[in-house]
């Protein structure tokens, strides 16, 4: 059984080497081929090269971005997605939300054994495109204040990674931003909390204006601040944006929460963080196949994330569908 193992070498923690050590000694009767994946073209040129040697397993060592990078690939890649191979996941990353819903073990060895102790589960993509381009994800996406916060999530990692890998830092300066993204990764979801009030703190509610239509025809206009797009129930691990949402049955859920005042909005991102949002007259949750968002302010563009990642920024309109049971992934049995 051939066996591709890709490293993202940035991701969490987690050594490379510990890694190669684990996974060899877990999958020895494999022929394994191991690639260490710094940037994305590195990424790229290694999965092109595995697909067209018909590789049975494809595994990815990293999180959630990670795998957001290698799924983009993987799916503009392969004309046919039935021919994908199946994705065998090591967590090794900061955030590791698909990890988490699917149930892989934390212990690399046992994560990796999958592939010859567990089964295959079809799980759903989401596409989403806008301007002629598609980008696709895999948990939980969405615009709005989540939007710019996980911007501003993103932007404070690289800023500190950034520091504490240039050499022309002073020596206090590098210490102090290798401990602060430590604390960064330690601290979790409760990052996230302090970003997303800093977040509606500064959020400009005038000339957010949105409408969205389904597939039947109809239209809806919305000034909801949080528009989330999931495919798994929880968002971080913490937040429970979805409970009933599940990640194979061709659907995706819409939450809008459409208050205007901070205060309301406060109260509703606490019910999301302690299990207890439903639908009101200020919450509405749709499950829907197939959906378009789009503007109604040419001034106030859309900027969309999906499992972590910025996948668009300031566009007009957005394509949502799902893409059903299009990835096929190792789980345990």
């Amino acid at each position: 059984m051939r066996v591709s193992v890709l490293i993202n070498p940035k991701a969490g923690t987690v050594k490379e080497d510990l890694i190669e050590r684990k996974v060899r000694e877990a999958l020895f009767r494999c022929e394994l081929n191991f690639h260490s994946a710094p940037s994305t073209d590195s990424m790229s040129n290694f999965i092109k090269k595995e697909l067209a040697e018909k590789t049975d397993v494809l595994m990815i060592c990293g999180g959630d971005g990670t795998i957001s990078t290698t799924l983009q690939i993987l799916m503009t890649n392969e004309k046919n997605i039935e021919n994908l191979p199946p994705i065998c996941i090591i967590r090794s990353g900061t955030a590791n939300d698909l990890a988490h819903e699917i149930g892989i073990p934390e212990r690399i060895d046992n994560a990796a054994r999958l592939i010859l102790e567990g089964k295959e589960k079809k799980i759903d993509v989401i596409e989403i495109e806008a301007n002629g381009n598609k980008k696709y994800m895999l948990t939980n996406g969405g615009l709005g204040v989540p939007a710019e916060t996980a911007d501003k999530a993103n932007k404070l990692r690289s800023l500190l990674q950034s520091i504490a890998a240039d050499q022309n830092q002073v020596f206090f300066s590098k210490i102090l931003s290798q401990y602060s993204y430590r604390l960064v990764k330690k601290m979790g979801s409760f990052v996230y909390i302090a970003l997303l009030l800093e977040t509606l703190r500064v959020w400009q509610q005038q000339g957010w204006d949105l409408e969205i239509e389904f597939s039947d025809g109809r239209k809806i206009k919305t000034i909801a601040p949080f528009v989330l797009v999931n495919n798994q129930p929880l968002l971080g691990k913490n937040f429970l944006t979805a409970p009933y949402t599940s990640n194979n049955d061709g659907l995706i859920n819409l939450l809008l929460i459409q208050s205007s005042t901070r205060l309301s909005q406060l109260q509703e991102v606490f019910k999301v963080y302690t299990g207890q949002l439903y639908e009101s007259d200020i919450v509405k949750i749709h499950e829907l196949s197939e959906f378009t968002i789009r503007t109604r302010n040419k001034n106030r563009k859309i900027t969309f994330f999906g499992d972590g990642e910025i996948l668009f920024r300031d566009v007009d309109e957005i394509k949502i569908r799902a893409l059903h049971q299009a990835l096929t992934v190792m789980v345990q049995k």
